[in-house]
């Protein structure tokens, strides 16, 4: 019970949970919540004990987020090479602009026109999931440094040719080295918030 107390726990059963009497089955709450009422009932078809209680929890609202993107992944490129070249981009008769901010400005509605005839943007919404405290932006960037080399690892290995064989094992040994870092970082952290809460 010692171990309990040291986490900020109390031990909930007051009775012997097994034929020979001990307390081998417990549940136990943290101090500072309402303290549960435990039943221990013989079952008949155990020399153990069930154990009954109810508790008073309440889960938060979800909270849902709404983005806007663009499905990139489903551009043709030589479509959109062709639309890109037979727009006001590729045509030096039309460049009327000699000021830098209003040519970028040009370039960026083209662009955005052409990606919106060939991939309109979607709105999709999802379910905002909490993370540990732990789980900071060192995580979360080595979590989508992984997830990106994996997928480049993928890609390289299903269009491998004897030209891309290295390119390809170079990527997997880069994905696995960030995975080692990731998971690494994911312990250690871990580890670390076990040690804070005791």
């Amino acid at each position: 019970m010692d171990v309990l107390a040291d986490h900020g726990l109390s031990c909930r059963v007051n009775e012997a949970t097994h034929d020979h009497g001990g307390l081998l089955d417990i549940v136990a709450s943290r101090d500072d919540l309402l303290t549960p009422t435990v039943d221990v009932v013989d079952v008949g078809l155990s020399d153990h004990r069930l154990l009954h209680w109810s508790v008073m929890v309440s889960r938060p609202a979800p909270i849902y987020h709404t983005t806007t993107v663009r499905p990139c992944r489903l551009l043709d490129s030589d479509t959109f090479r062709d639309a890109l070249s037979a727009s006001d981009l590729c045509n030096p008769a039309t460049w009327t602009h000699s000021d830098i901010d209003e040519m970028a400005s040009q370039y960026d509605t083209v662009v955005n026109a052409i990606q919106d005839r060939l991939i309109a943007k979607r709105s999709v919404t999802c379910r905002r999931r909490p993370s540990e405290p732990w789980f900071d932006q060192e995580c979360r960037e080595a979590k989508s440094r992984v997830r990106r080399l994996e997928h480049a690892a993928s890609r390289a290995a299903g269009t491998a040719t004897p030209s891309t064989d290295t390119s390809a094992a170079a990527a997997k040994s880069s994905s696995m080295a960030e995975q080692r870092v990731y998971r690494g970082t994911f312990y250690s952290l871990s580890a670390s918030a076990s040690g804070t809460r005791k």
